[in-house]
């Protein structure tokens, strides 16, 4: 599983359909495998959510605050996450800057994602060692 799977796997679940006005707030966790950018080695990667939902009759915007930490030390403590569906548009984006303090080695997850009635226009994802 890749980090733009899961990415996408917690967008799935939090395109809720719109409702009356109303604003609710979540957490989850989601662990899962993926190569270190800048080992080539398998690695073990938690990142933890806490979820703003805000809702209209026609238009839905997420906020995500993003943390994490991979099983070789790296730790993530900003991360974000916005999404939006509003008017036939769905945009999606997150950037994950990740530290491993033991090595000093940096690496960078990031994705922008743009669909316009049902087109899909920008769909990048970048995973890349910074150190």
């Amino acid at each position: 599983v890749t980090l733009l799977a899961v990415v996408l796997t917690m967008v799935g679940v939090m395109a809720v359909p719109a409702a009356a006005d109303g604003e609710f707030t979540f957490t989850d966790s989601v662990t899962f495998q993926d190569v270190d950018p800048c080992t080539g080695e398998l690695t073990t990667i938690t990142i933890n959510v806490l979820v703003q939902v805000h809702e209209h009759p026609d238009d839905v915007f997420i906020r995500v605050r993003r943390t994490g930490y991979t099983d070789t030390g790296y730790v993530m403590a900003h991360g974000w996450q916005r999404i939006s569906i509003t008017d036939g548009v769905f945009q999606a984006q997150f950037e994950d800057p990740w530290n491993n303090p033991g090595t000093g080695e940096k690496f960078g997850a990031a994705s922008r994602f743009l669909e316009v009635d049902g087109q899909v226009i920008v769909d990048d994802f970048v995973l890349i060692c910074l150190s």
